[in-house]
């Protein structure tokens, strides 16, 4: 994660030159030990800072291991702090050696992994998730489905279609675009809404926004991002109505929940731009 100096030190020249040295000190250890010597091979791809004020929090101490850390109980300040650099800056402190597994620990995971496959399909396999949901072929045994009414927005061509004219079409010819009506019954949505109400909407964000941006240039993204959203997590995805419909899109997709993000659950308001009235909850699911 990009660093950055605290607003207090950015005239201190000083300061600004113990940061700069502890940015290049950072990069030098990863670029010659974390990425080059063996015994690193397994951390590489965890071993990154994920707070931009690791470089400042290293500056002011934080990265020092206490010398009495084995006596210290949960909940003492300079534990806290040593534990958060170990897991959140280790490049910075360059402790990514603590990210290394014992063959002890190595093994304890391997035995408690689940001994699933790395890929949910094989080549060609989406397409055929596809043609399962528009009915051209069947679900596996024992599959149950909702009763949807499918609407086939754009597909690929398939043989039955080849000799038809393009205007003959009641679909656009491309990717698989579908949208599924009745996939949920009026109890399952009335139930969702409640349970985002419950877990809490909050302000959707965009992705990797500039953080040095000018506020008007936020206010703007503000302008037409108008929706809030929650995610079916803890309680509301141990609900028994959540786990009927997290049921049925598993069942749907051949896709096992395991494999699936949690259910994001989105509200939107009323548009700044378009002046149109907030809409029903919704459901993503694909």
């Amino acid at each position: 994660m990009r660093q950055t100096i605290s607003k207090e030190a950015e005239n201190n020249t000083e300061k600004v030159q113990q940061f700069l040295q502890t940015i290049q000190a950072t990069n030098k250890y990863m670029a010659e030990t974390v990425m080059v010597e063996k015994e690193y091979t397994q951390v590489r791809q965890f071993c990154f800072n994920t707070d931009k004020l690791c470089t400042v929090r290293a500056m002011e101490g934080d990265c020092r291991k206490p010398d009495d850390y084995e006596a210290l109980e949960d909940g003492d300040e300079d534990l806290v702090k040593y534990e958060y650099m170990a897991s959140n800056c280790s490049p910075t402190c360059q402790i990514c050696d603590l990210l290394i597994l014992t063959n002890e620990e190595v093994e304890i995971l391997n035995e408690c992994t689940p001994d699933v496959e790395t890929n949910v399909f094989q080549e060609g396999d989406l397409n055929k998730m596809f043609q399962r949901i528009v009915g051209e072929l069947p679900f596996e045994d024992g599959a149950v489905v909702p009763d949807y009414k499918v609407n086939i927005i754009s597909r690929p061509l398939s043989e039955e279609h080849i000799g038809s004219a393009m205007h003959e079409l009641d679909f656009h010819v491309g990717p698989w675009i579908l949208t599924l009506d009745n996939f949920l019954t009026d109890d399952e949505c009335d139930r969702l809404v409640e349970l985002g109400a419950t877990s809490g909407y909050y302000k959707s964000l965009i992705e990797n926004e500039d953080e040095d941006e000018e506020d008007e240039e936020e206010e703007e993204e503000d302008a037409y991002r108008t929706s809030t959203n929650a995610w079916c997590q803890d309680e509301c995805y141990k609900d028994p109505i959540a786990q009927r419909v997290i049921q049925k899109i598993e069942n749907t997709t051949g896709i096992p929940d395991s494999y699936s993000e949690y259910l994001q659950l989105l509200k939107y308001g009323k548009s700044i731009l378009q002046n149109e009235p907030p809409s029903s909850p919704s459901l993503r699911f694909i």
